[in-house]
């Protein structure tokens, strides 16, 4: 009788794992399991890119969050396993804006903005990393101090100062 009881009991123990895994199974997993985001860029960031894009010259346009990889490249001539490790760093990194010419999209210069996530160890960290691959690719960087109201004017001193530093031989 107690193997019985026993078996009964292995049986029904059985019955129950099946029961939860079939109804585990049913449940509809999707097979793109994506939803929409929210804005691109924060209310801040939108706010700076307002006022830059309008301290901007003619001939020249604004692009928020561009990807670092895509402004900046990994030099020829690495060895494989460097040239992956140093295209790594840059993959998953983004600059908040980047300044192109409008003939031929050409970046001219890379906006940060520093807003207070930038005192953080790991930003500061970011941040020191990204000026020296900037300026080892030879791609200037503007960064510029988050405010609440920004005046054109010096925008756009900050701006031509890179601009004729561009265009000067």
């Amino acid at each position: 009788m107690d193997i019985l009881v026993e078996v009964l009991g292995i049986t029904l123990l059985s019955l129950a794992l099946v029961a939860v895994l079939w109804l585990d199974a049913k449940k509809q997993v999707p097979a793109l399991p994506y939803q929409k985001a929210g804005a691109l860029i924060t209310r801040a960031e939108f706010r700076f890119y307002q006022a830059l894009k309008k301290a901007l010259p003619v001939g020249y346009f604004l692009v928020p969050k561009v990807r670092i990889g895509d402004v900046l490249t990994v030099q020829r001539g690495l060895d494989r396993k460097q040239a992956l490790i140093s295209r790594s760093k840059i993959q998953q990194k983004h600059f908040d804006f980047v300044i192109c010419q409008e003939s031929g999209m050409q970046p001219i210069c890379c906006v940060e903005l520093q807003d207070s996530s930038h005192r953080r160890a790991d930003r500061i960290s970011r941040d020191k990393f990204v000026r020296a691959a900037c300026e080892a690719a030879g791609m200037p960087l503007l960064e510029i101090i988050n405010r609440h109201r920004y005046i054109k004017a010096e925008l756009q001193d900050q701006i031509n100062t890179v601009l004729t530093t561009q265009e000067a031989p």
